[in-house]
């Protein structure tokens, strides 16, 4: 998903509600420091063990910290047969600088 460069409109707004927050480590405690109200936490660690809870047909935009994790998220739900997912260029911090900058960065 290219980075927005302003509040996102309802169409947009609506379309983020499937953002999936992806963690490696303290999962919770990264998600309780800086998160985007609505988005549910999928830890990475825990990905392979709740695809399932997921429509493969339903569009998601995946995000975390900076993006690595959350293309390491990408990569495995295509090999369960995603297609329509999007890697949040730049994570939860690019959120932080161009769209929301109420959301702490760490």
């Amino acid at each position: 998903m290219p980075a927005l460069r302003r509040p996102p409109d309802d169409h947009e707004a609506d379309r983020l509600r499937n953002v999936l927050r992806h963690h490696t480590r303290t999962g919770a405690d990264e998600y309780e420091i800086a998160h985007v109200d609505g988005v549910p936490l999928f830890p990475l660690s825990t990905l392979p063990q709740r695809f399932t809870e997921l429509d493969p047909n339903q569009q998601y935009f995946i995000h975390c910290k900076s993006g690595v994790r959350s293309m390491k998220a990408l990569r495995f739900l295509r090999e369960q047969g995603f297609k329509y997912l999007k890697s949040v260029r730049g994570g939860i911090s690019a959120w932080a600088d161009e769209i929301d900058p109420s959301v702490p960065k760490y």
